[in-house]
């Protein structure tokens, strides 16, 4: 990533919420030496598991139009290419909203502000940046509501598309003072010339406090186990498996103004498939098993966070059906070789079907 916006994004935003761990995670410094269990806690996973139906939801357009798109005018619905599956659709409004949604369960929901952000900053939940930046106001408070009241309001529009729980959620304040002075060290940094690698830096014609808003990051959950998602740690490269992504929005004083949502599911809890699952140590000897000795010639390590996380599979090769997969995830620091561990390098996840016991790449 470009230096000029790892420094930007390090003075915008503020860390003002995290919330409690899902069933099923562990997380804390790892000892090294073995990888098996190197946590010295043990995650907490049933012995069986009962796994519930479950499959893609499409959101129709009155749908859309009623969650997101209240009181708005709609001034031109557009129907894409369904030769993938359909319907994929964009709703646009006269006020400059649009929504988008495939036959893959994607939303994407965006208005004049939000795109204005994302021609500035570039916001992820992925970014190390990010996620480690320092605080742009003051206890995580913004002046028209609270963290979690943004929250709330984020949740109710979820639940209207007929989104599953949450887990894990994290939210950021985002004062326009701060965003301003990040757009000005953007624009003035040497090593910025307006272009990055992927888009060109649009200066924002100007910041007042109706821009102040929360940056707010959700994690699905199934039955208070977290869905898989990709990030910076690696991606699933199996076609078996559906990649994910953590929600995101934007909410300012007028409301819910950005929502991306990677793909909707249905839930059904009154069918279930039980199967049994792998105890946690014999995953821990897979793992030693697969990478220790490898690892170990090459570079020191350590397990830094062991989960038990849901996987989505697709069940037919046209991909419209899925079931869900238990599976024991593994995130792994290492150092150069013959040298320290480095806290702040590039982690990498190992993954194991948790009833099988197969490596999941």
């Amino acid at each position: 990533m470009p230096r000029f916006v790892l420094c930007a994004l390090s003075c915008l935003l503020v860390l003002a919420l995290a919330a409690c761990q899902g069933v099923g995670r562990a997380s804390g410094e790892g000892a090294g030496g073995s990888l098996g269990n190197p946590l010295g806690q043990s995650v907490d996973a049933p012995a069986t598991l009962d796994v519930p139906a479950f499959g893609i939801r499409v959101v129709t357009p009155e749908e859309a139009e009623a969650c997101l798109l209240e009181g708005k005018t709609v001034s031109d619905v557009t129907y894409r290419d369904e030769s993938q599956g359909g319907p994929n659709y964009r709703i646009a409004t006269t006020d400059g909203f649009d929504v988008y949604v495939d036959h893959a369960g994607y939303v994407s929901f965006s208005g004049p502000f939000s795109k204005a952000i994302r021609d500035v900053f570039d916001l992820s939940a992925s970014s190390d940046a990010l996620l480690g930046a320092e605080g742009a106001a003051a206890g995580g408070r913004l002046w028209f509501c609270s963290p979690e009241e943004a929250v709330d309001k984020v949740k109710a529009v979820l639940s209207g598309l007929g989104f599953i729980s949450f887990g894990k959620v994290t939210t950021y304040a985002l004062d326009h003072e701060a965003m301003a002075a990040a757009e000005e060290g953007i624009l003035g940094d040497p090593d910025n010339e307006g272009v990055s690698l992927y888009r060109k830096i649009v200066p924002k014609e100007s910041w007042t406090e109706a821009d102040d808003c929360y940056y707010l990051i959700l994690e699905p959950e199934v039955g208070g186990i977290p869905l898989y998602a990709d990030d910076l740690t690696g991606t699933l490269q199996s076609p078996e498996y559906r990649g994910g992504a953590p929600i995101e929005a934007l909410v300012t004083a007028e409301g819910l103004v950005s929502l991306s949502v990677s793909a909707l599911y249905t839930v059904d809890t009154s069918n279930v498939r039980t199967v049994e699952i792998l105890p946690q140590e014999a995953a821990d000897r897979l793992l030693d098993e697969r990478y220790a000795a490898a690892l170990i010639a090459a570079r020191p390590y350590e397990v830094t966070d062991v989960r038990l996380e849901y996987c989505v599979r697709y069940t037919d090769p046209s991909r419209s059906a899925v079931e869900l997969v238990p599976v024991w995830s593994y995130l792994i620091a290492t150092g150069a070789q013959d040298g320290p561990v480095e806290a702040d390098g590039m982690p990498y996840r190992c993954h194991f079907d948790a009833v099988t016991g197969e490596e999941i790449r």
